[in-house]
């Protein structure tokens, strides 16, 4: 299973205006360095929480047709964009709808074949990532649409990066952001049960 991100959001979680609102007394010539915490932030925090959490673009490859239900391992999936898969002869074929049904309500999201329809069409044997699912991620187009708790996590990991910007911090007593920040994400991760 291989999970590659084909569209990034438009818009960042927050701007670095948002930032320094957070880090009091910051001024604008740290904007560069506070754009690419941020973005290295919710790099972190969507990993962990596995989730998109401005509306982006993901497509999801498998060897083939594994299981009558098929998982979406990151959340919270808007839309299915489309089915594809390789048929027996090597050809690309776009899987009807009519054929599937998507369960956007769950979490992990799922994909079922449809009333009346018994199994996934047959795949090329031989070939890798015979199977394509695009897909349409996050809470929204907007920064305003991410559940506060999220941003006030990311705000927190950014002025903890933007205070200490090395590893280690000589003569101070030592704390570790990454417990803090993954509590404040706990609530939001996607779980998948075997």
């Amino acid at each position: 299973m291989v999970l590659k991100r084909t569209t990034a959001p438009a818009t960042p979680i927050m701007t670095p205006a948002q930032a320094r609102e957070h880090l009091r007394g910051v001024s604008t010539d740290d904007d560069t360095y506070l754009t690419g915490l941020i973005s290295a932030i919710t790099a972190e925090a969507e990993a962990f929480t596995q989730r998109g959490f401005i509306t982006q673009t993901w497509k999801h490859y498998q060897d083939f047709f594994y299981e009558p239900i098929i998982e979406i391992p990151i959340g919270p999936i808007q839309s299915i964009t489309s089915v594809k898969y390789y048929d027996e002869n090597g050809t690309l074929q776009t899987l009807s709808g009519s054929l599937y049904q998507a369960d956007l309500a769950s979490e992990p999201s799922r994909i079922l074949l449809a009333p009346g329809v018994s199994t996934w069409p047959s795949t090329q044997a031989d070939r890798v990532n015979s199977v394509e699912i695009e897909f349409v991620v996050g809470y929204g187009s907007a920064a305003t649409d991410v559940p506060p708790g999220i941003i006030q996590a990311c705000k927190l990991a950014i002025g903890t990066l933007f205070n200490q910007r090395e590893d280690i911090a000589v003569g101070t007593i030592s704390s570790k952001l990454d417990r803090s920040f993954e509590m404040m994400l706990y609530p939001y991760r996607l779980f998948r049960f075997p």
